[in-house]
């Protein structure tokens, strides 16, 4: 079993994971990710952490237990540092794909952590620079906003039930 972190309760502790099975189509691309998840397991992100995780292969498949961060997606406050410890990072080694949903900000330590373990891969930093630049172009640079208030996404977008402790902030921002 993986170490993660102890939430302790009143009266219980709990213990998180994520369990991912990814079934490949070929069995060179399992060994290829498995390949990429020991090269991960020896790397640092400075300021971004990496959950503890396991995995197995069996056959073209793998499965993958990971600590699960419990806390909220990035916040706009954390953008300058995935940035710096991500995107600019002086190796061709690192995480590449920039959805807000792929880093969380743990409630129970402040790190900040790259949940998207199988986005890791080799990519130029002028590459990874340009996927950052279209990320920020393409209306991502809106969800990052939208996280300062607590939501990823407009309700309406989505259609999610309105949330009145929300209302206000909504018209602030427009």
């Amino acid at each position: 079993m993986i170490e993660t972190f102890e939430y302790i309760q009143t009266s219980s502790t709990s213990k998180f994971w994520i369990i991912k099975h990814h079934t490949y189509e070929q069995l060179k691309h399992a060994q290829l990710a498995c390949d990429r998840m020991d090269k991960l397991r020896n790397e640092s992100f400075n300021r971004i952490k990496v959950p503890n995780f396991e995995y197995t292969k069996k056959g073209n498949e793998v499965h993958i237990e990971m600590q699960f961060i419990k806390g909220r997606y990035a916040h706009v406050k954390e953008e300058h540092i995935i940035y710096q410890d991500v995107v600019l990072r002086d190796s061709n080694w690192s995480f590449t794909d920039y959805k807000i949903e792929n880093f969380m900000w743990d409630v129970r330590t402040g790190h900040t952590y790259a949940v998207d373990l199988q986005s890791y891969y080799e990519m130029p930093k002028e590459q990874r620079l340009t996927r950052w630049h279209q990320r920020r172009k393409d209306g991502s640079k809106g969800a990052w906003e939208k996280t300062m208030y607590n939501q990823y996404a407009d309700p309406n977008e989505h259609n999610w039930p309105a949330n009145p402790k929300y209302d206000n902030m909504r018209e602030i921002k427009k």
